[in-house]
């Protein structure tokens, strides 16, 4: 079996949005990107999280049931205390070391 590599798998140009936009402007970069979801950096331009096309439309739908204003930031969405440290991957490892760290992270995680 042939080893791929991480960079195989790697997009070139991530997109990706401040965490100072709202989900319906996070929303708007994704559908008009093409894109399943975006990378979320802070100020400084480093990744802070992701958001998916799914967390867009749980994140609208809930505030249209509960009856709340739309426009609330993606950082005032986020609940960061318990989340899991973002991991940056060497593009170089190979699928099956890049398997081993993600199976290590998801198990001290859990």
């Amino acid at each position: 079996m042939k080893s791929v590599k991480v960079s195989d798998y790697m997009v070139g140009k991530p997109v990706t949005v401040p965490e100072t936009v709202t989900i319906a402007q996070a929303a708007r970069v994704i559908t008009d990107n093409k894109v399943s979801g975006v990378i979320v950096v802070d100020t400084d331009g480093r990744a802070v999280g992701m958001l998916s096309e799914l967390d867009c439309l749980r994140s609208l739908l809930s505030e249209i049931y509960n009856g709340q204003t739309l426009g609330q930031t993606i950082h005032e969405l986020q609940s960061r205390p318990n989340a899991p440290e973002i991991v940056y991957l060497n593009s170089e490892l190979s699928s099956e070391e890049m398997i081993g760290l993600y199976t290590a992270c998801d198990c001290l995680v859990h």
